[in-house]
This record gives C-alpha cells, sequence and structure tokens, in this order.
C-alpha cells in the first residue's frame, strides 16, 4: 500500500532487535513526500523514531533518523537510487530488500535492473510478494484479476513473461542470486512446518469463517518468493522459513487419460441468470432443480429450473417457509420426493431443519429436523427411501463426525459407526456406488488442513440397529497415479457417469488445482484413475460452488464461482454437461419464468426528487405475524430470517401478574431511589435535530405515579453503576423486580449472547424513529403497546443520516410524512406477556400507550445475534453503536473523497455515484456473508 508503515510495529512491538537496524522505505517521490508529512504530523508515529529527526521539504531524502530512512525516487531510475543509498547501505552490514506487490506493475527490463543491483551486496536477501499464474491467463480467477488490473491502467507486468514458479526462480537466479526460495501462498497455508497446527486452529476461532475456496484461489495465485547471496546461510532456508518449492514439488505419476469418447460441453443461459453459489441439485421429472445457495444479491431461498425440452412451466418451486440457505443438502427419497437437510445462513447460524418436496404437489412439508445444525456435510440416498448422512460444521465452528440416516418411519437416527472410522470433517462427499455402500472422498479437518484420504464404506442393520462399516484405502490410491489429486479435495462434487465414478472441480491440498485435473474419473473396483480426453468448450467455469447432478448417463454443472480477492466476483454462466456421443439435439436450458433472485421483495419506491410532495399510493400496512415457539431451534428460524415477528406463549416469570400492581414496582424498585428520566410537554418525543424533552432527575415513587396517571414521562434505566459507561442489566438494577423476569429454556441463545435488558416504563408519550445495531426482544409487561417497523432498506427514505441510529422523521404524524410514501409499514400491537423480536437494523417507533390504561412497562432484552467481532470494540451503552465494519469503512468515506478536492462539483457527483455503485456491487452483489 502506498501509505503503508511496515517498520511501526517492528519498532513497537521488538525495539531490542531494532536497535541496530535502519529502515529505508523507497518510494515515488509525490508519495515519500506525503508519507513523511503523516509521520511527523502523528505524534504516535514520530515518537517510535529517535531523535534526532533530520527533515527536509524537498530532496531524495526527506526524512531520515538513525532508524529510518525515507527515499524519494522512481524504482526504474536503479542508478539515481543505487547512488542515493551509497551511504546509507552499508555493504558490511546484513541488507534484507522487501518488495509487495509493487515491482510487479514495473516494466520487466526495469524490475530485472532492480534484482540485479541488489545482488551485488554481498549479505543481501530479497522477499517479494507477487501474484503469478498457474494455469495460464483463461483460468477464470486469473482473468477476473488480469481484467480488474488493466481497467485500472496498472497491468500486471510481470505475469506476462514470467507467469509461473519455475520462471520466477529463473528470474532471480539469473540476476545475480546464488540461491532463490520460492512457494505460492496456498502451499505455505498447507503447510504444517511453515504454518504450525495450533496457529491454524488458533486463525479459525478468532472469526467464523467459510471462504476456503476464495482463500485457496486467491493463495494459489500469489507467491513468496526470497532469494539470497549470503555466504552464511545455507540456500537461503533459514532466512525464509521454508525450503524452495522444487523441493516440496509432489511426484505423482499423472492419472492415465481415459480412452474414450467424452464431451463436455456448454450450454448458454441468458447471461446473469442461473447465478448462484453453493446450492443443492435435485431431479424432478426429467428436468433439473437447482436450489437457495448464494446468488447475485445475497443468500437465496428460491430455485432455478432447468429443461431440455420445449415446455417453458416451472416444474418445481422456493418456499417462504424455508428460509435461505447454502451449503446444505438434497437427496432422493424416490421417484417423487427429496428431502432437504440442513445448510446455514452465516456461518455462525448453521440450520438443522429438514424438508421434504413432493414433485405431484410441488410442496415442501417440514418433517423432523437433525440433532444439531450443521452445514457442509454430505448426504446421499441409500436404499429402501432412505437417506445417509455424515459430518459437517455447526454454528460454534465444531467439526462433525456423526453418521445419521434418515426415513419416513424413524426421521433422523444416529448410525452406529465401526472402526477404524473416518474423522471429523467438512467440505467433503460421498457417492453410492453399489447398494448400500459407497466412497468417502476428501474434505477438511479442524486444524484447515486439506484431507487425502479415500474411505469405502457399508450400511447395514445388526438386530433391527443402524450401522456401518469401513474400509480405509487413502494408502493405497496415494501410491497410484492421479491418488493424491482425485481424494486430497476440499468443495468438490462426486457423479455417477457412463466411465465411472467422476470428481468434479473444489480445492486441493497444497497446491493450485490445474484444468486438467479438475475433473477425473476413479473405477472404484480397480482404483484405476483417468482423466479426461476432452476439456471444456466455450467458456472455462470455474468450478467451485458448482452444483452437479447426473441425469440418464449425462452430469450437469450448474453454477458456480467465487469472490475473486478485491478483483471482483466471477459467476459461471450456463449449463456445462460432460456426456458421450454427439451433442443432443435438445440443448439443456434455464426456464426464463424462474423465480427471482429475492429474499424479501419490497414495493419500489421512487421519490419525485423536483417535489416535496408525492403521488404515489400510501405504504403498505403489513400486520406482524404472532407465532409460538418450542425450541431453541424455533427462535434461530426466527433470527435467520430477519423480520420482526411477535412471540406469545413464552413464560417469563411472575412479572406478568405481579407488575400490573404498580405499587408493587415501586416497592421492589426502591421507592426513594433516584433515577433520569425524560419529561416533555409532546405527546411525540424527538431526538433529532433537536430534543423537545429534558432529562429530570426524580424519586422513583414520583415518577412512576406521574406516568401512571397521565404524565409525558418515560424510563429507560440505566447502570447505576455505571451509566456512562456501563449498559444496564434488570438483574444488577433492579434485582427485586428481576426475581420476577426470567428468559425461558427456548430463548437459551438470547441468554448466552445477552448485552443488556433495560427496563422501560412510561406515560402516555411516543418514541423517536430508530434503529438499534444489535437484535433485541421487547417484552410487553403492563398495558397494550404498538411499535411500527420498517424494513432496512428503508433507512435512507427515513432520513437516517450516515452517522446517526436516530431519525427526525416522526411516522406517527397524522397525516404521515411524505417519506413513508411506499416504505411498508409492519405494526405490531403487545399483549401483556407477548415479546416482539426486533431484528438488528429495523428502524421502529412506538406509539404513545393509552393514557386511561396508566403506565406501560416492559422489559428490552438486547443480544448479540453477529459473532462479538463483528461488534465495534469498547463502550456501548445502547446497544446501537455500529459494527466494526461499517466504522471503519466510514473513516475510509473520508479519505476517498478528500482524492476528489479541487475537482469541478459535477465531476465530483460522476465519480462518487460510480464509486457508490462499486461498493454496492462488492458489498451486496457477491452475496457472501458471510461469512
Amino acid at each position: 500500500m502506498a501509505f503503508s508503515v511496515p517498520w511501526v510495529p517492528l519498532l513497537r512491538q521488538s525495539p531490542n532487535i531494532c536497535h541496530d537496524a535502519t529502515f529505508v522505505d523507497v518510494d515515488y517521490p509525490q508519495l515519500v513526500e506525503e508519507k513523511c508529512k503523516i509521520i511527523l504530523q502523528n505524534k504516535e508515529l514520530s515518537d517510535l523514531l529517535p531523535k534526532p529527526i533530520e527533515a527536509q521539504r524537498i530532496g531524495t531524502i526527506p526524512l531520515r533518523t538513525r532508524n529510518y530512512v525515507a527515499v524519494a525516487c522512481d524504482l526504474s531510475h536503479v542508478e539515481e537510487l543505487a547512488a542515493i543509498l551509497k551511504d546509507v547501505i552499508v555493504d558490511h552490514g546484513s541488507v534484507l530488500f522487501t518488495a509487495e506487490v509493487s515491482i510487479a506493475y514495473m516494466k520487466n527490463e526495469a524490475a530485472n535492473a532492480v534484482f540485479a543491483w541488489a545482488s551485488i551486496y554481498r549479505n543481501a536477501h530479497f522477499c517479494t510478494l507477487e501474484q503469478f499464474l498457474p494455469d495460464g491467463e483463461d483460468d477464470p480467477f486469473a482473468n477476473t484479476m488480469l481484467k480488474h488490473f488493466r481497467k485500472l491502467q496498472s497491468p500486471l507486468r510481470s505475469v506476462q513473461q514470467h507467469p509461473s514458479l519455475d520462471s520466477q526462480h529463473q528470474r532471480f537466479y539469473t540476476n545475480g542470486w546464488s540461491s532463490v526460495n520460492v512457494r505460492d501462498l496456498w502451499s505455505l497455508w498447507c503447510d504444517s512446518d511453515f504454518v504450525k497446527v495450533d496457529e491454524r486452529v488458533h486463525l479459525n476461532s478468532i472469526e467464523p469463517f467459510d471462504e476456503w475456496e476464495d482463500f485457496a484461489l486467491f493463495a494459489s495465485h500469489y507467491f513468496l518468493l526470497v532469494a539470497t547471496n549470503s555466504q552464511t546461510r545455507e540456500e537461503g532456508t533459514a532466512i525464509c522459513g521454508f525450503s524452495d518449492a522444487s523441493s516440496r514439488t509432489r511426484d505423482d505419476l499423472e492419472a492415465k487419460r481415459l480412452d474414450a469418447e467424452v464431451r463436455f460441453a456448454h450450454h448458454e443461459n441468458l447471461t446473469g441468470l442461473g447465478r448462484r453459489r453453493f446450492a443443492a441439485p435435485f431431479q424432478v421429472a426429467g428436468s433439473v432443480v437447482n436450489h437457495g445457495g448464494t446468488g447475485t444479491i445475497g443468500r437465496l431461498g428460491t430455485v432455478d429450473s432447468f429443461s431440455r425440452g420445449k415446455d417453458s412451466s416451472r416444474v418445481a418451486e422456493g418456499d417462504r417457509q424455508i428460509l435461505t440457505r447454502m451449503c446444505h443438502s438434497i437427496s432422493a427419497v424416490d421417484g417423487n420426493t427429496v428431502l432437504l437437510a440442513g445448510g446455514r445462513t452465516s456461518p455462525e447460524h448453521a440450520r438443522s431443519d429438514s424438508w421434504l418436496y413432493q414433485s405431484d404437489t410441488k410442496v415442501w412439508k417440514k418433517v423432523g429436523s437433525l440433532p444439531c445444525g450443521r452445514f457442509r456435510h454430505c448426504a446421499t440416498s441409500i436404499s429402501a427411501g432412505k437417506v445417509l448422512l455424515f459430518g459437517g460444521k455447526t454454528s460454534d465452528g465444531s467439526i462433525l463426525d456423526d453418521w445419521l440416516v434418515w426415513s419416513r418411519e424413524n426421521g433422523w437416527q444416529e448410525v452406529i459407526t465401526r472402526e477404524p472410522a473416518p474423522r471429523k470433517r467438512f467440505g467433503a462427499d460421498m457417492i453410492v456406488t453399489g447398494p448400500d455402500y459407497g466412497i468417502l472422498v476428501g474434505g477438511m479437518a479442524e486444524d484447515g488442513s486439506i484431507l487425502a484420504e479415500y474411505w469405502e464404506w457399508q450400511f447395514g442393520k445388526d438386530e433391527g440397529a443402524a450401522n456401518i462399516s469401513f474400509r480405509d484405502r487413502s494408502q493405497e490410491i496415494l501410491r497410484l497415479p492421479g491418488g493424491f489429486d482425485f481424494c486430497c479435495r476440499f468443495g468438490a462434487r462426486l457423479s455417477p457417469s457412463a466411465w465411472g465414478t467422476m470428481i468434479i472441480g473444489g480445492v486441493i491440498g497444497g497446491t493450485p488445482l490445474i484444468r486438467e485435473k479438475e475433473t477425473l474419473v476413479i473405477d472404484t473396483s480397480t482404483l484405476d484413475i483417468f482423466k479426461l480426453r476432452d476439456l471444456p468448450d466455450g467458456p472455462r467455469p470455474l468450478l467451485v460452488g458448482h452444483s452437479v447432478l447426473s441425469i440418464d448417463n449425462e452430469v450437469l454443472i450448474l453454477g458456480g464461482g467465487a469472490v475473486c480477492f478485491s478483483f471482483g466476483s466471477h459467476w459461471n454462466d450456463g449449463i456445462w454437461t460432460i456426456s458421450s456421443g454427439k451433442d443432443p439435439a435438445n440443448k439443456w436450458h434455464l426456464l426464463t419464468n424462474t423465480t427471482p433472485q429475492t429474499e424479501h421483495p419490497l414495493p419500489v419506491r421512487h421519490v419525485d426528487t423536483k417535489s416535496s410532495t408525492t403521488t404515489q399510493e400510501p405504504s403498505d400496512i403489513i400486520p406482524v405475524e404472532t407465532v409460538t415457539i418450542s425450541s431453541v431451534e424455533d427462535f434461530r428460524n426466527i433470527v435467520d430470517a430477519g423480520k420482526p415477528v411477535i412471540i406469545a406463549g413464552l413464560d417469563i416469570g411472575s412479572c406478568t401478574s405481579k407488575w400490573q400492581d404498580v405499587s408493587y414496582i415501586a416497592d421492589k424498585a426502591g421507592a426513594d431511589r433516584i433515577v433520569s428520566v425524560h419529561a416533555s410537554t409532546s405527546t411525540h418525543m424527538s431526538f433529532t435535530p433537536t430534543k423537545n424533552f429534558t432529562y429530570e432527575r426524580m424519586r422513583f415513587d414520583d415518577f412512576l405515579r406521574g406516568a401512571n396517571s397521565g404524565s409525558k414521562l418515560y424510563l429507560r434505566s440505566l447502570s447505576a453503576a455505571g451509566p456512562s459507561t456501563t449498559p444496564t442489566t434488570l438483574a444488577a438494577d433492579f434485582p427485586n423486580l428481576a426475581v420476577d423476569f426470567s428468559l425461558p429454556p427456548v430463548l437459551a441463545s438470547v441468554t448466552d449472547t445477552m448485552h443488556s435488558s433495560p427496563l422501560r416504563i412510561s406515560g402516555p408519550v411516543s418514541m423517536w424513529l430508530h434503529y438499534d445495531v444489535m437484535a433485541n426482544i421487547l417484552f410487553q409487561i403492563r398495558t397494550t403497546k404498538t411499535i411500527h417497523l420498517y424494513p432496512p432498506s428503508s433507512a435512507s427514505a427515513l432520513g437516517f443520516s450516515p452517522a446517526s441510529t436516530t431519525s427526525a422523521v416522526q411516522p406517527l404524524l397524522t397525516p404521515p410524512p411524505p417519506a413513508l410514501a411506499h416504505v411498508p409499514t409492519y405494526i405490531a400491537t403487545l399483549q401483556p406477556g407477548a415479546g416482539l423480536f426486533i431484528p438488528a437494523l429495523w428502524p421502529h417507533t412506538v406509539a404513545a400507550p393509552d393514557v386511561d390504561a396508566g403506565a406501560s412497562v416492559s422489559v428490552n432484552v438486547f443480544f448479540r445475534h453477529l459473532h462479538h467481532s463483528r461488534y465495534a470494540p469498547g463502550r456501548d451503552v445502547y446497544g446501537n453503536r455500529e459494527i466494526v465494519a461499517y466504522e471503519r469503512a466510514r473513516a475510509d468515506v473520508d479519505r476517498l473523497a478528500r482524492r476528489f478536492d479541487g475537482l469541478p462539483v459535477d465531476i465530483r457527483r460522476f465519480y462518487a455515484e460510480r464509486l457508490a455503485a462499486e461498493v454496492r456491487d462488492k458489498v451486496g452483489g457477491g452475496g457472501e456473508g458471510s461469512s
């Protein structure tokens, strides 16, 4: 990065070992000038540098201290650079040159001159991180990467002449370096000598992560090279911490080519349709359906239907009850029925529900759930309408090794496993190769390593109990040509074919998965492995996140693609088929009236920017649904759906009866305690642009009596221990009331992640429009309360400024303000004892209670519905501090805006709109949530 300062963490964390080190920073003059200005104006940075600091506004060395030298010089002018550094680099010292994706943009002649000049120092080492092309420019990731840099008018010149690791190795050797070590980042990640097992485990525990294929693709296209001419280090290994790539190259023999006619064909769709990754396919009456996954606008609950005939009618439907999901499984039960199991929304929200789809009725029916939620498991149909399922990953990141079997009679049952048995894994695949027997291949272990394993399994029954036995043939297959390439896979798909069992795509452990190894065939009886003679015609697919299904001896590849780092997303457009013989007369096509890709379709709001009035119809009024729940999973489904729901029938304690007596509340809360309350003369309290209320300190008894008799007062309890620093909880601040209130077991996830539980008491006043960053449940205890809620997509229309969680719009006024035109309004009326689930980021306002009903009393429980790392660290008293990603991004916005200083307004606006569109595409378009 242009303004990176890599010496800062070294000087801060290891000042002793840096005492005799000098950091020399070489960059373009204008960038060095800006960097020096930042260092001198930032006390934290300048204090790290020893005094005196020599600074000059012009010259080739604008800043110099004993430990740091800034050099203003274009690297292309290597003779000038050598002259500048003549008195900076002492020949008897050890010199480490580092270049992180910088020399890659230089012309090759100029870059080679830099390498050659650097090699003249007797004890020198050169470390560089750059891109390379392990499988050519037509590899979809590489193509996306190269197009990105060309679009920026900064093409990667290095990869044109030096696309491979071997050519990079030779490049440095030719330019005077006696020892060169080079490895791609993916091989380094998979090497336990370089990244220790405990380090991988620890990294995986920091934050939920499930973009393994994206990470592997990125790491497979970047290399780390360390060259040295040191006479005291053998082959430079001790310097760089790894040995040369050539010493790590696998000596596997290539798989044989399949001696049969194979047609690998592409069938076009309309561009942009059928785009989904990590979906689940199934067959319906000769047609193919791809369900769920993540699409161009997020996770999906819809389907794409494909047909080879002329029929244009949709053969299957999505279902609103089946929440959006990805990384799930769908397996055939019989000719008309399939079983959907598990999956996830975000990586910390695994699903356990299961659904049957009946093709003749086109109805999804919920059946018994899995013992626990999981995703990236593998499942396959076996005899007698049963489905066998193995492994996967849970919401808390645990990896599973249990085997389950589903039947109509018994639902999900655990299968007794006979040792030896496969260890825990996710992202593996398995397939039936005979009556109740099959194979299991690959997967990822708990430490982030891809397993090079091949297991045969046999399902059976012993005295009525389901059991499964195994034979580990991993070592046998690894000794065979193509064995490693076949079984060391993650995210691959197995499929029956006319030539044997086929494995398609995914990523491979420790090395890039090149084109001719992506699709292999194994004869499961002899373990002979073959690669296809013909590679795909037409555009090359990116075979990750893809769906595979075999129908009539034809293998179909649907969907797939990846987020290619910051270069953009690649989507596979069309269908690929692998078959024998000639191209069939009727090609597969996507039915164009397939359910559109949307999770929660909302009315489109059209704004007349020339007038403050609107002629549109008033907004839709949608009653909030009332449900009952009986399990933790039921509540998780509500959270995952992301829509407000009234939850009735919960046992929240004796508060629903005891707190009807306001004198009881005053007695238990402490009649004489002093509380800070909102006091207003208006029924509609507003917070912005100016407050129409004051904060008053009152005895609790006086406040409660006033609110109960119609005074416009409102209490939102604060922490007694630290009102400005600590979130309040009912248990800590009103312990005698807290004994009457409890969260039932079905809300265990709320209890486990609770942030705060303020007590709310009010007279006849309404609350201002606001949203909460944390999800919460509002439990109504006394009187009835009405809440108006609006979808997060309406935030701009409702006047929320970028830095505020409150709005000046007052939706409860009569007539409603124009801002509400075509914004759907969800209305929830809470009776005592009911709880309203308010999803994060849903703007809402609370209507004034009936003055004759007396004081309204509720308990509002906020909880962290995201992983804790997503929230900004530090103080958050009210549960409405924005997430860390947004806070950091807003700082980036300020820097971006300054780049346009001095340009005309119309030009600034033009490019601002383009950047905004690009941000929307990258943040929302990829649909990875992922995490």
